[in-house]
């Protein structure tokens, strides 16, 4: 469908001869069929003359872990023998290689070709260049983001106003711990954090915390940073809805928002798409809960793909050719049925029964992205792992009141510091 699609609109197309372009991912099967299928098909048919190869970083083999950690099987791909044209990447490895001077900073080519970079939804652009220090080193044609969703019917039932756009975090949860009140009766829930009702202290914390750019550690200072007030306030703030029934424990198998048990949830374009076919005429959305500190930023983005060009790449004319045809309208508009992805270059806006702008208003924020780490050193991976598994462990055991969070937040960053630590040298 999607090959079909690009050729009705491939006339008046300039094809050279006998071109080559390597395509790199960090992981992932090469033969991979809805990659080739969405990434490399389609361009092909434009473009029959090129050779594209598609080559992978790391692979399940452990004799591609280079023991001097991730980042070094990266660094093989851009300034090998036979560099890659092109890298597809996630944020973490994008902030790392924009900032090393790895990528091709692609203002000249925009420039050159009068490239309609404003057609392109602004938060997205804006936060590849927040992770590129001002700087455009990528582009990604598709994005995922939150917002909030509210039942209508709930609050209509419940004479309440429904949220709004641009709440803070602590309005919206008045909104819901009113909503629960007004319901009582009908074990009606204020808000759940996901569709899946997660009830898990640990991860709605850290998600929280994440996008206000908190970190559980300072990985070159090897020292935890979680015995702190931000982190016991966050704890007792989640806890006091749980306490007072405004959020619901887990419930196997059951969507509660979906079957009009609780009034508001956080979710995202995927289960936007799911809503409109099961409950079209009862909700709508709104914007992420922002900080006061911070009254534009909502959601960080998440991206499938970051897409740039290697900085050694010897053939990076057609590599720029690649990026524009992926960052089409054309291509977007083949693509677009695709239900979990928001797209950089597709208006969406023509959906003008729900507040499809929720998605774009605010700026995204940069979390603590603990990926980054990762890419250091693979020695490491086990051991931020033990630290998520104590520190999910030492909340629990505060939930549970066995121990203070006092307690449990000292214990774990004692534990956390010898982990960090033990690896030194």
């Amino acid at each position: 469908m999607i090959s079909t699609l690009i050729l009705g609109c491939s006339q008046n197309i300039e094809v050279k001869n006998d071109e080559k372009l390597i395509i790199g991912l960090v992981f992932g099967d090469t033969n991979n069929e809805e990659f080739q299928r969405r990434f490399v098909e389609p361009f092909l048919i434009l473009h029959p003359n090129v050779d594209i190869k598609v080559v992978s970083a790391i692979t399940e083999d452990p004799a591609t872990h280079n023991p001097n950690g991730p980042y070094q099987n990266v660094l093989n791909l851009l300034t090998g023998t036979e560099p890659v044209d092109l890298l597809f990447m996630d944020s973490s490895l994008y902030q790392i290689l924009s900032q090393q001077n790895q990528l091709k900073e692609l203002s000249p080519f925009i420039n050159k070709d009068k490239f309609d970079i404003n057609s392109a939804k602004t938060s997205v652009i804006d936060y590849l260049k927040q992770l590129g220090n001002g700087n455009l080193y990528g582009l990604s044609p598709s994005f995922q983001t939150k917002v909030v969703f509210y039942n209508k019917m709930l609050f209509q039932k419940a004479n309440l106003e429904p949220p709004h756009d641009l709440m803070t975090l602590e309005q919206l949860f008045q909104k819901a711990e009113l909503l629960s009140l007004q319901l009582k009766e009908d074990n009606i829930y204020g808000i759940s954090f996901d569709r899946y009702n997660d009830s898990n202290y640990f991860n709605i914390i850290n998600n929280y915390l994440s996008s206000l750019n908190v970190r559980m550690y300072d990985i070159d200072q090897k020292k935890m940073t979680v015995a702190t007030d931000t982190w016991k306030e966050s704890f007792q703030l989640i806890d006091s809805l749980f306490q007072k029934n405004i959020t619901p424990i887990k419930s196997e198998g059951e969507d509660l928002f979906l079957n009009n048990k609780v009034g508001i949830i956080i979710e995202n374009y995927n289960y936007f798409n799911s809503l409109k076919k099961q409950m079209p005429s009862n909700f709508d959305i709104v914007t992420y809960p922002i900080h006061t500190g911070s009254p534009h930023v909502g959601s960080e983005i998440t991206f499938s793909n970051i897409i740039a060009i290697n900085a050694y790449s010897n053939n990076t004319e057609i590599a720029w050719e690649y990026l524009k045809f992926i960052h089409s309208q054309k291509w977007a508009k083949s693509n677009k049925d695709i239900p979990s992805e928001l797209f950089t270059f597709y208006n969406h806006k023509e959906d003008t029964v729900y507040n499809i702008d929720a998605f774009y208003k605010l700026q995204s924020s940069i979390s603590a992205n603990y990926q980054l780490d990762l890419y250091n050193n693979f020695k490491i991976i086990n051991d931020i792992r033990m630290i998520i598994t104590e520190g999910n462990k030492q909340i629990e055991s505060a939930r549970n009141k066995e121990k203070s969070i006092t307690e449990a937040l000292n214990e774990w960053e004692d534990s956390g510091n010898e982990l960090l630590n033990r690896n030194t040298n």
